[in-house]
């Protein structure tokens, strides 16, 4: 059928992980044109202080934080290693899963490692999509474990050494890498995991479902970690 040959087209283009590099892109570029530093000054200006995530800000309402956070990146070399890592390991899960059960690991593993970072140092700004990535590369391991009951070496070797590399080095955010290796992982499995025990039919519903209540999940410990963050101030 034409719509089955029209399906097969578009599936060679990742489509989803396409839109998120540029948006992501086109947000750097709003940094960098906000900040009077310049490409390598470091991070500032208006647009990466209104996203960037920070305890007090997300305890003063600010929530889309959470989210936005994964939009920011520090310098033209952050951008682009996150935005290399997002094009190969968004397009597996992509491939793998579809753009919606994608989507819903992405935000899962954003929102977690914003919840990591939130736990971990809540009183220094963050910047990043690294906690997303992670989530999704996590993800990959959990359906290679659920489908085919092993994870494959190759992937073992990757997440180590992103981890080594994570605590070996000063000034990356320890507890958002560590966030969104939970979040992608929850998420994924909570996506996979019925695919053998429930029909078709309920399936999807189900598993959205489970995936919606983690992201939930995340949020809470997002708010509940940057007002614990903050000091209770008594009187005006």
């Amino acid at each position: 059928s034409h719509a089955h040959a029209a399906d097969e087209q578009t599936s060679t283009l990742p489509v989803v992980t396409v839109a998120l590099i540029v948006v992501t892109t086109v947000m750097y570029v709003a940094q960098l044109v906000t900040n009077t530093a310049g490409a390598f000054g470091g991070i500032g200006g208006g647009v990466t202080r209104a996203l960037q995530l920070l305890g007090s800000d997300v305890a003063d309402g600010e929530w889309w934080r959470i989210v936005s956070v994964a939009l920011t990146h520090a310098n033209m070399v952050h951008l682009a290693m996150n935005m290399i890592s997002l094009w190969v390991v968004g397009s597996i899960v992509e491939a793998g899963l579809g753009p919606v059960r994608y989507l819903g690991i992405y935000l899962a593993a954003i929102v977690w490692g914003s919840a990591g970072a939130l736990i971990h140092t809540p009183n220094v700004p963050t910047v990043g999509a690294s906690g997303g990535i992670f989530g999704l590369l996590a993800a990959i391991m959990v359906v290679q474990w659920v489908r085919g009951g092993r994870v494959g070496g190759d992937l073992i070797a990757v997440m180590a050494f992103n981890l080594a590399f994570t605590f070996g080095i000063d000034g990356i955010s320890k507890g958002g890498h560590i966030g969104g290796i939970i979040g992608g992982a929850i998420a994924a499995f909570a996506l996979v995991a019925p695919e053998r025990s429930l029909p078709a039919s309920r399936r999807g519903h189900v598993t959205l479902t489970a995936c919606v209540a983690v992201i939930v999940v995340g949020v809470g410990l997002c708010l509940w970690a940057a007002t614990r963050s903050v000091p209770l101030q008594i009187g005006s």
